[in-house]
């Protein structure tokens, strides 16, 4: 049972994740052992080949095929704590973006850059997670948190169109 509800709590991401996002996002809601409960259950699906693991800028990420990943989406759906996934989702998106933003400047340039580009899908979902919920504040900080993100990877586009969705809030 554990494993179904993450499977389908995973089904939140988009173009991959972390043990630290799934660990955030799909947790388990008990006392002690939240993050081994956690590991132990996405390694039970990366051994059932439900998960593909692969390593982007040396941290370990985690994907569903596209096939499971709908599948998995649609069992998001059906769970009655979907709406509280989604929220917890863009939080973490936020938070991340906020954390790592400053050390675009720092030593570790290269792998926050790749690390942020990883989850390109993921900010993009939580941006429109707080769009659609009309949550200005949220969204601006994440633009803010991205603007030299997408200066210094060339993504003046995707920026353009983040802020412009912020801005018509």
């Amino acid at each position: 049972p554990e494993e179904r509800l993450l499977f389908a709590r995973l089904g939140v991401f988009r173009g991959g994740f972390d043990v630290e996002a799934a660990q955030a996002v799909g947790a388990f809601r008990s006392s002690a052992g939240m993050s081994a409960r956690t590991i132990d259950a996405v390694s039970s699906l990366v051994a059932k080949s439900l998960l593909r693991e692969s390593s982007e800028g040396g941290v370990a990420r985690f994907r569903y095929l596209e096939s499971i990943e709908e599948y998995a989406r649609e069992r998001l759906e059906d769970l009655p704590d979907a709406e509280e996934v989604c929220d917890r989702h863009a939080r973490h998106y936020l938070e991340r973006a906020e954390r790592m933003s400053p050390e675009l400047w720092g030593r570790a340039q290269r792998e926050i850059r790749a690390r942020l580009e990883a989850d390109r899908a993921n900010f993009g979902a939580a941006l429109e997670r707080f769009v659609d919920r009309d949550l200005v504040d949220e969204a601006s900080r994440l633009c803010l948190a991205l603007e030299w993100h997408w200066y210094m990877s060339g993504s003046f586009a995707s920026g353009e169109r983040a802020i412009r969705s912020v801005l018509a809030m």
